[in-house]
């Protein structure tokens, strides 16, 4: 489990706010973001994790979420959306594409066949 270097207990909003440091942060999210979604799941609460970057400047989910999402399009040439459906499906690289079978970017709710296409089309011309 990651090591958290604070928490806050919103308890009139069901929430919690966990910081942690950068190295901490693979382990507080979970491949795929699944320690966070089942904590929040177990817990019935929002959770917020924020990253202290190397200066020492935080970065929220969200930031961190929106910089995966142009990262994405800008690397396979998809448009924000098509990222955006993949990363809130948990796909958060390259690697992580590259890793499941086409059929489960296809079955994906959201992403039509055309967007799915252009996907594997994408993973293929990058060595996928």
């Amino acid at each position: 489990p990651a090591k958290p270097k604070s928490i806050a207990l919103m308890d009139n909003k069901r929430a919690l706010l966990v910081k942690v440091t950068a190295d901490q942060s693979k382990l507080a999210f979970g491949k795929r973001g699944q320690n966070v979604r089942l904590a929040a799941k177990l817990l019935g609460y929002a959770i917020t994790i924020e990253v202290e970057g190397e200066e020492g400047k935080e970065e929220s989910f969200e930031s961190r979420k929106e910089k995966v999402i142009t990262s994405l399009s800008e690397i396979l040439g998809i448009s924000s959306k098509t990222a955006g459906i993949l990363v809130n499906n948990g796909f958060l690289s390259v690697e992580e594409l590259k890793a499941v079978d086409s059929t489960e970017i296809l079955s994906l709710e959201g992403i039509d066949e055309e967007e799915a296409g252009t996907v594997i089309s994408a993973l293929k011309e990058i060595g996928g």
